[in-house]
């Protein structure tokens, strides 16, 4: 199964030609693979220098890759210590068939290997102009006729990051979150979900309005959802956790998302908040949200039903990239040992709103592993320390 490595790189102090500092910063990644996604984690000044940004960075990528361009989101997120920060998804494509699609509503790479064919596509709104509930709609469609067009189905989604512009932020037409999950709900259930929902994070940004970058998978071996037994699974909350007076559709994500095929695969942990039930514990401070929100991290792992090895072992876990949001950005110097003590070093920590008020963090997560098809003397524990699953650094 291809297997995507996950690169950081952090920007030098902004400079007032955006298109030299885009460029510059672009010069930063390495030629580790052929790389497929760039994320840009960008602290704007305010909507019209977004865009402005955004507008440099397509055009800078149009220049860098004529023929073969990465799908590039810009999410008007403010990394913390930083005012740029890139995440980099690169794949060895060795014997591979891969496509850059141009011809569909939404910018799309298709990846074929040995029967498995992978899609990296994303939805970015145009303008500063933001309707919660229509650009949602659009979202959809435009991508549900992308997945169409390429032979996807809305059930070969594996994993899907949400970038919400204010999130929380409520108008006569509804608050921007349950708009967004309305309109996902009405694209979702439009079929059967046999082996679960995508894993996802739906996230808060501060200007760009909505976007949607997605990962569709088809003809995986084996894909497993994977509960919380601390949590109720995000699609079966009750109405009185929703914002609204009616209407009001649940969020259809799994806890997490394991694909894998007889010797590798990839974990997506969706992101995790401080919520016990379905209820957050409002009454926490960061310290104790951070906590309970890794706790709720752990028991995915350590109720996970994973495939083990031929000799009965648990995969070898890398882990690729944890990215931490904080509702307030000075957090970071009191959560950042614990963060560190579970995730190691490949962290990512940002300024965002979470998608309930009373939440001060979220944690994502992303991991590969690789299956022993041979004893080992030291086999990694999914159900060990955090310290555990980042062990298997290769």
């Amino acid at each position: 199964m291809l297997q995507e490595k996950i690169h950081t790189y952090i920007a030098s102090p902004r400079k007032s030609d955006l298109h030299s500092w885009v460029a510059e910063t672009l010069d930063l990644i390495k030629p580790w693979g052929t790389v497929v996604k760039v994320n840009l984690f960008f602290g704007a000044i305010d909507s019209f220098d977004f865009f402005r940004f955004r507008q440099a960075v397509l055009q800078e990528g149009e220049k860098r890759w004529p023929k073969a361009r990465p799908v590039l989101n810009c999410i008007g997120q403010s990394p913390v210590a930083a005012d740029l920060m890139l995440e980099v998804i690169t794949l060895k494509l060795q014997g591979c068939q891969v496509r850059y699609h141009t011809e569909t509503p939404l910018y799309a790479i298709t990846i074929k290997q040995e029967g498995q064919t992978h899609l990296y596509t994303s939805y970015a709104s145009e303008t500063a102009g933001f309707d919660s509930k229509e650009t949602s709609e659009n979202a959809m469609q435009d991508l549900g006729q992308t997945l169409d067009r390429l032979g996807f189905g809305r059930q070969h989604i594996k994993r899907q990051w949400n970038y919400i512009e204010r999130i929380t932020h409520c108008t006569t037409n509804g608050q921007h979150y349950q708009n967004f999950n309305n309109s996902r709900a009405a694209f979702f259930d439009q079929i059967p979900w046999p082996y679960g929902y995508p894993a996802a994070t739906g996230i808060g940004t501060s200007y760009g309005g909505l976007v949607i970058d997605t990962l569709a998978v088809k003809g995986v071996p084996l894909e497993i959802a994977l509960d919380n037994p601390l949590q109720q699974a995000a699609h079966g909350y009750s109405e009185q956790v929703l914002v609204g007076h009616s209407q009001k559709q649940t969020p259809k994500f799994e806890r997490a998302k394991c694909i894998c095929d007889a010797t590798s695969g990839m974990l997506y942990i969706s992101g995790t908040a401080a919520i016990r039930g379905e209820a957050s514990l409002a009454q926490a401070d960061v310290i104790e949200q951070t906590q309970i929100t890794l706790e709720n991290i752990k028991a995915v792992l350590e109720h996970a039903d994973l495939p083990i090895d031929l000799d009965g072992h648990p995969p070898k876990m890398r882990g690729e990239v944890a990215r931490v949001y904080l509702k307030n950005p000075s957090d970071w110097s009191v959560v950042k040992p614990l963060c560190h003590a579970f995730f190691g070093d490949r962290i990512i920590p940002l300024h965002a709103d979470v998608c309930r008020p009373s939440l001060l963090i979220e944690i994502e997560a992303t991991y590969s592993f690789i299956k022993n098809l041979k004893h080992e003397k030291n086999p990694v524990s999914l159900t060990g320390a955090g310290l555990d699953l980042r062990s298997a650094d290769r």
